[in-house]
């Protein structure tokens, strides 16, 4: 498998881990299968060009479970696979995903990160929310939690989808060296809002839409149209039980 490793800057809200990520799998696929996605640039993973909160749009999603359903469903398929879950107190009604919070989101992934371009996001989505995790948590006071899914589309396609079979055939072999790992992760507030540095900026490279690169998405879960979240575990214990993390 290959891999990276999670980059620390020198900010206040430097990541203070050190590890080593197999690399998640993306493949280069025709555009038809996937709707449009427009990214906002107002908010990018560079800072704000003006007032305004990005997210990718399409065609409404109708349908289907609500996030704080899947995510609830998520916590208790994470415990019945023997993995550890983060202590989490549930705050759907609430909202801290404001303008003051997402001004201050670029300048706490420079800290973080530093200077990162496209191919560092690009099938970095574990290394890259890895990273953030302790510096989001630590913005909003409240666990920023690590979230294992894959995304459905409107017009019916499917991004790194997997299911409780792929789950359990992982924590019993691992993940093969020099193969993709075939999920999507990013970051979920306890107001189901979530934060994700990389899915812009990855479909925009599949469908070479150069003016969506860079683009963020950070907001309730359930107002995202044109695609779904679906979280299947929470937590970093998957990758460390499958070696797709390996700390020192």
């Amino acid at each position: 498998m290959t891999g990276s490793s999670a980059r620390s800057g020198s900010g206040a809200g430097a990541a203070k881990r050190s590890a080593y990520f197999g690399r998640n799998e993306i493949t280069r696929r025709r555009r038809f299968p996937f709707p449009t996605l427009e990214c906002d640039k107002s908010c990018t993973i560079y800072g704000y060009d003006h007032v305004g909160i990005s997210h990718c749009f399409a065609q409404h999603l109708g349908g289907g479970m609500s996030y704080l359903a899947d995510f609830k469903a998520a916590i208790e398929r994470t415990s019945h696979y023997g993995m550890a879950v983060p202590k989490y107190e549930l705050r759907p009604d609430d909202h801290w995903l404001g303008l003051q919070a997402q001004q201050r989101i670029p300048q706490l992934i420079f800290n973080t990160l530093g200077q990162i371009t496209p191919k560092h996001l690009l099938a970095q989505c574990i290394a890259i929310h890895y990273a953030l995790q302790e510096p989001v948590s630590a913005l909003f006071g409240a666990p920023a939690v690590l979230t294992i899914g894959w995304i459905e589309f409107a017009n019916g396609t499917d991004l790194y989808r997997f299911d409780d079979q792929f789950i359990g055939e992982r924590l019993r072999t691992g993940f093969e060296p020099l193969s993709g790992i075939q999920l999507h992760v990013w970051l979920t507030l306890p107001t189901m809002e979530i934060i994700d540095l990389t899915l812009c900026t990855s479909v925009s490279i599949l469908q070479d839409m150069p003016e969506g690169i860079g683009g963020l998405l950070t907001k309730k879960a359930d107002d995202v149209t044109g695609f779904r979240y679906i979280p299947m575990l929470v937590g970093e214990d998957f990758f460390r039980k499958t070696g797709a993390i390996l700390e020192f």
